[in-house]
C-alpha cells in the first residue's frame, strides 16, 4: 500500500445526441507554492447553443496548456488560466461567425497536500464528501439566485420564483466575451475527504445519493466512486438526461502498488515515469463562496499494452438503453521525489 492521493474520471452521454462535457488533469503542475499535486478541470458546453462540444474542448485544452506558463501564485494563476481559455473562445468565434454564442461552464481545482484552491464559472459542481455527508462548495451562477433574492424582497412570491421556467438559466459562462461572475476560494482538506468536480448532469442524483456512494465506495478508491456515480445516473433513466462527467479526487488515500491502474473506454494517460501515454482498453458498462443557492441537483480492465505520443480514441456502446457512453477512469499516486521535475499532463477529449 502506498500513501497518497488518487483520482478518477467517468462520463456518460446520457440521452443527448453528443457529448459536450470535457475534462482534463495536470499532475504535479508547476506553481510557486510547494506541494502542488494535481490540477483538475471540467467544462460543460452550453446546451442549445452552437458547438458546445467545441467550446468545452477549447476551454479545457487552453486552461491546462496555459497554466504552467503563468508565473503567479496559485489563486491568481487559476484566474489567468481562465482568462486565457475565455480569450481562446473569443478568437474561435471571431474566426467563424457560425460559432457566435458558443460557451461553456468551467470548474477547476488545484490540490495541495492539505487544501485545494478552486475556481468556477456557471453551474458545474465542486462537492466535498466528508464523514458521510456531501456539501457543495461553490455557488451556482444561475437565474434562480436573482429570483430568490427578489422573492426575499417581496417583489415576487416564492412560488413564482420556484416555478419560473428560466430559473436554471446561466448568468455567467465562458463565452469569449467579458467574464461575468467568477467564484473562487480555498478548501481545507482532511484525510479521507473525497472531492468531486462534476458537470450539472450529476444533479440527477440527490445529495443523499451522492453521499451514500462516497461513503460506501471511498474505501475502494476514486475509480469505484466515479464509476458508481455514473452508473447510478444511467440507472435512473431520466428522460432527457444531460451529459454527466465527474472527476473524483480521494485525499490521503491508500493505494495498491499497481498505482497506474486504468479503466477506460477511450483515452490515453501519460505514464508518470516515462511521460508517454499508456493506451488501455476495457469494457464500458455503462469568486468566493458567499451563499448556498441550490441542492446539487463495468469494470474489466487490462494493464497497459502499448504506448505512443498521441492517445487512441475508442467508441463504445453503453448498457441497457444502447446509449453511447464514454467512461474514463484513472487512478494515480502522487509520490514525486523532492526536486523531481516530472510534469505529467494528460487531456482527454470526450466525444
Amino acid at each position: 500500500m502506498i500513501e497518497g492521493r488518487d483520482f478518477a474520471a467517468a462520463s456518460t452521454i446520457g440521452a443527448r445526441e453528443r457529448q459536450e462535457d470535457d475534462w482534463g488533469t495536470y499532475a504535479a503542475p508547476p506553481v510557486s507554492e510547494d506541494g502542488a499535486g494535481l490540477l483538475a478541470v471540467i467544462a460543460d458546453g452550453m446546451g442549445g447553443m452552437p458547438a458546445g462540444d467545441r467550446a468545452s474542448r477549447i476551454a479545457v485544452r487552453t486552461f491546462l496548456d496555459s497554466f504552467p506558463a503563468i508565473e503567479l501564485p496559485a489563486r491568481e494563476r487559476l484566474r489567468h488560466a481562465l482568462s486565457h481559455a475565455n480569450r481562446e473562445l473569443g478568437i474561435a468565434v471571431e474566426g467563424d461567425s457560425s460559432l457566435a454564442g458558443m460557451g461553456c461552464t468551467l470548474v477547476a481545482a488545484l490540490f495541495f497536500p492539505n487544501r485545494c484552491e478552486w475556481l468556477s464559472v456557471g453551474d458545474s459542481f465542486l462537492l466535498l464528501c466528508r464523514h458521510g455527508k456531501v456539501r457543495r462548495i461553490n455557488p451556482l451562477h444561475i437565474y434562480a439566485n436573482e429570483l430568490e433574492e427578489r422573492a426575499r424582497r417581496g417583489e415576487i412570491t416564492a412560488d413564482a420564483a420556484a416555478r419560473n421556467p428560466d430559473r436554471l438559466a446561466l448568468t455567467s459562462a465562458v463565452q469569449g466575451t467579458v467574464l461575468g461572475d467568477v467564484a473562487q476560494g480555498r478548501l481545507e482538506l482532511e484525510s479521507g475527504d473525497v472531492v468531486v468536480l462534476a458537470s450539472d448532469g450529476l444533479g440527477t442524483l440527490s445529495e443523499a445519493q451522492i453521499s451514500a456512494v462516497c461513503a460506501e465506495h471511498a474505501g475502494e478508491g476514486a475509480v469505484r466512486v466515479a464509476e458508481t456515480l455514473i452508473e447510478r445516473i444511467d440507472a435512473a433513466g431520466v428522460e432527457g438526461q444531460d451529459n454527466a462527467t465527474v472527476v473524483v479526487v480521494r485525499e490521503a488515500a491508500q493505494l495498491d502498488e499497481e498505482d497506474t491502474f486504468v479503466v477506460s473506454a477511450s483515452g490515453a494517460v501519460k505514464d508518470a515515469a516515462t511521460g508517454l501515454p499508456d493506451v488501455v482498453a476495457a469494457d464500458a458498462g455503462t469568486g468566493d463562496v458567499d451563499r448556498e443557492t441550490a441542492d446539487v441537483g463495468s469494470k474489466r480492465a487490462s494493464r497497459p499494452t502499448s504506448s505512443r505520443r498521441e492517445g487512441k480514441e475508442v467508441k463504445a456502446q453503453g448498457s441497457g438503453r444502447s446509449k453511447r457512453v464514454a467512461a474514463v477512469v484513472v487512478a494515480f499516486v502522487l509520490g514525486l521525489a523532492a526536486g523531481a521535475a516530472l510534469h505529467d499532463v494528460f487531456r482527454h477529449y470526450l466525444e
